[in-house]
């Protein structure tokens, strides 16, 4: 089994949000309601691992020190706003008017190359081929490719198991396009997001990742 890299902050959301993560949910609103509702019940009960989101996301605190925020009178639309922009939205607004299901064989896809299981990574898209150019049912509109960057989508997925640069070499392989865009701080290549990830630098693959987009463009 390979290994995988995950940071203190992303293990720590990871933890912050078992119960929701692990659930099956039909609808993209129904589930990131069901992440509003446990980040705000992690804050009532002073969990610190919800500054992770906050610093992330919240346009007051992007960026702040977990200590700075700690005492903050939050209130439940401040989840909701860290909880849309997480996932590519806009505002909450947004979300809730969002009709889109779950895309759960995109999911399985994205889960797999996410604990580096390349070869079972490798059946799926012998069965569905076009999952190489399919964008995420969240607003940010990754692709599996984008997930690669470590960076700028949903943190409990910013892992970096060590076999990923040959998962990201089957993927170009399998026809993903290097030079898509994702709506991920602005309009954004799977390139740059590596380049500006501490994960892939941490995980001492950041180097080989970004040379394989050199090759491949």
């Amino acid at each position: 089994m390979p290994s995988i890299y995950i940071s203190d902050h992303v293990r720590a959301v990871q933890y912050l949000h078992r119960a929701v993560i692990s659930q099956n949910y039909l609808m993209v609103k129904e589930q990131l309601r069901a992440f509003v509702e446990n980040l705000w019940d992690a804050y009532q009960y002073q969990d610190q691992f919800v500054w992770v989101e906050f610093s992330n996301y919240h346009p007051k605190w992007k960026g702040q020190l977990d200590a700075s925020i700690s005492f903050a009178d939050l209130k439940k639309e401040d989840c909701q706003m860290v909880i849309a922009k997480e996932y590519g939205f806009k505002d909450w607004y947004a979300v809730e008017q969002c009709e889109l299901a779950i895309d759960h064989v995109f999911s399985s896809a994205l889960n797999l190359l996410l604990t580096g299981k390349k070869d079972a990574l490798a059946q799926l898209l012998d069965e569905f081929p076009d999952l190489v150019h399919q964008r995420s049912h969240y607003a940010h509109q990754a692709t599996l490719l984008h997930y690669v960057g470590s960076n700028g989508v949903e943190i409990w997925r910013q892992v970096v198991p060590d076999n990923l640069v040959e998962i990201t070499q089957l993927l170009l392989a399998r026809g993903a396009d290097p030079l898509a865009e994702a709506n991920i701080y602005g309009e954004t290549t799977t390139a740059s997001l590596i380049a500006s990830s501490d994960h892939p630098f941490q995980a001492g693959i950041q180097k080989d990742l970004l040379e394989l987009f050199i090759e491949s463009t």
